[in-house]
């Protein structure tokens, strides 16, 4: 990586159109001749183009609407489901570096920004959860609300690896205010939520519904 690299702050700030146009254009212009930088873009633009497709959204718990969404399951609290499904191993080889993590994009009023732990989010907002693994493994989405109300989004389910995979559902919060904590198990192998096996980690972004 050069030492002009930009951070991927700076690209998540250029996809989420906070910077002016000069500074856009200079980030383009280094991305389009550096191999790693070109590669984050690309990534984070394909992230804001995934998210930008409407889908099925899942009502953050409390009062809402579940549909079912792209082959995710959302199951009831304390339900135990062992997937089968066959491992698939890294299709596209990519690798990514440190422990397995959690990310999420939140849509507000129509922009598009890079949550962080702590933040304040708004009644109506739609977060896209999104991992990064450096190998492909397997994962569940569970969150519990201001409520203390438990749901699974994503029954354990084979993911590729890669930075920001989006998950293939969106979660719009409603009026069920307070902290809110999303959390993802990562997992090498198939696994039940009632009985995570030992090495398996996990990861958890809280956000404050105001």
């Amino acid at each position: 990586m050069r030492q002009d690299c930009v951070s991927e702050l700076m690209i998540d700030r250029l996809i989420a159109g906070e910077l002016d146009g000069d500074a856009a254009l200079r980030i383009r212009a280094h991305a389009a001749s550096c191999d790693d930088c070109g590669g984050l873009l690309g990534q984070a633009e394909a992230v804001a183009r995934s998210f930008a497709v409407e889908r099925p959204a899942l009502r953050l718990p409390g009062r809402r609407a579940i549909r079912a969404a792209a082959g995710v399951a959302a199951l009831a609290a304390g339900v135990a489901l062992v997937v089968s499904a066959p491992w698939r191993g890294d299709p596209d080889g990519v690798q990514t570096k440190g422990r397995p993590s959690l990310g999420v994009f939140v849509s507000h009023g129509g922009e598009l920004r890079r949550g962080v732990d702590g933040e304040v989010v708004a009644p109506g907002d739609r977060l896209q959860p999104v991992v990064t693994m450096q190998r492909a493994g397997w994962i569940a989405i569970t969150a519990v609300d201001g409520a203390g109300m438990h749901t699974v989004y994503a029954a354990p389910q084979p993911v590729a690896a890669g930075r920001d995979r989006p998950l293939p559902f969106s979660i719009v919060l409603d009026d069920t205010r307070g902290r809110t904590a999303i959390t993802v198990v990562f997992c090498g192998e198939p696994f039940a939520l009632d009985q995570v096996p030992p090495g398996c980690t996990r990861d958890t972004i809280a956000l404050e519904v105001r």
